[in-house]
């Protein structure tokens, strides 16, 4: 007789495991994915979050399928990017160029680098509010 407690904990780890597939006699590994920002830079979609969430040291996903904020050297792809809030500039070694930035409102800046980043390139960037 399975306790509540076993089940719960079996059912927990089959849950976060691979599972295998059958499809017309091919067998594939299906694997969980997390789900991540999508850093879209086509200049409608709001790209604040993303972009905050990448120079705080985090992970974003672009829109072809690149996992950004990985390697020790963030690359940003170039595009429009619709932002919302001032970027506060909270991580080393990155590069941001060729991009255009556009607020959706009034900003007193664009970006904030209230720490000191270090290893930071900003090239060919403009800058504008809707």
């Amino acid at each position: 007789m399975t306790t509540r407690r076993g089940f719960l904990a079996v059912m927990l780890a089959a849950a976060a495991a691979p599972a295998i597939v059958r499809v017309d006699s091919l067998m594939k590994i299906v694997v969980p994915k997390p789900d991540y920002l999508m850093l879209v830079g086509d200049g409608i979609a709001d790209d604040t979050l993303a972009l905050q969430t990448l120079l705080r040291g985090g992970l974003v996903m672009s829109v072809g399928g690149v996992l950004l904020g990985k390697d020790e050297l963030l690359r940003i792809p170039q595009g429009d990017y619709l932002i919302s809030e001032t970027l506060l500039l909270e991580r080393s070694n990155f590069e941001f160029t060729g991009s255009r930035i556009m607020a959706t409102k009034k900003l007193d800046y664009f970006l904030d680098a209230r720490e000191m980043a270090h290893n930071v390139l900003l090239e060919n960037m403009s800058f504008s509010t809707l």
